[in-house]
């Protein structure tokens, strides 16, 4: 249909004429696209929200760093990471580890805001590109499905460092997911009892 990419053309032209406070336009673009993909996904849980948080309340190595889940939405959630020195490298930046961490946690649970309730989701590799230091007042991960299989399920995340109310993109992930039926995702599974 000729309207369709005249209209991804009208969005685009919209957006590249207000811009943002990082001067990224693609990655805004890619956001609006991201949106529209994630419409197209079929909810197989009602109730995927309120599974996604518990288990995310569940994982002890987000507690640790403090990171918090601050959005789930279908196919899409977002991690914020609050700066704290416990977390940093030696030349006081986020380290590469920890960005790494909730990069593999959004990516994870936007897929698992797709699966069943009775499906687990476990990495089976990311690439991560680490793009400009992780410095500032907070770190945000923003995860979505780029393709929703029945087994695999392909994610991406991005990582935006916030510095006196700037957004810098600093780290992008792509990572493929395992979905694994009749493996409920609860506290005792996560823990190997």
């Amino acid at each position: 249909m000729l309207w369709q990419p005249l209209a991804v053309v009208a969005l685009y032209t919209a957006y590249a004429a207000v811009g943002r406070d990082d001067g990224s336009l693609s990655a805004g673009l890619v956001g609006l696209i991201d949106l529209r993909k994630a419409k197209m996904h079929k909810i197989q849980d009602p109730h995927f929200a309120e599974r996604v948080r518990a288990n995310f309340a569940s994982q002890q190595a987000m507690a640790l760093i403090g990171a918090q889940m601050m959005v789930v939405k279908p196919g899409y959630t977002e991690i914020h990471l609050p700066y704290k020195p416990e977390i940093c490298q030696q030349h006081g930046y986020i380290h590469g580890g920890v960005v790494g961490m909730i990069a593999d946690s959004a990516a994870g649970y936007a897929a698992s805001t797709l699966t069943a309730a009775d499906t687990a989701v476990l990495t089976v590799e990311y690439k991560l590109n680490l793009l400009a230091p992780a410095e500032g007042q907070r770190l945000v991960a923003e995860g979505s499905v780029v393709r929703y299989g029945r087994t695999l399920i392909v994610t991406r995340a991005e990582v935006f460092a916030f510095k006196d109310q700037r957004r810098k993109v600093c780290a992008l992930m792509q990572q493929t997911i395992i979905a694994v039926p009749g493996e409920p995702e609860t506290p005792a599974a996560a823990s190997g009892t």
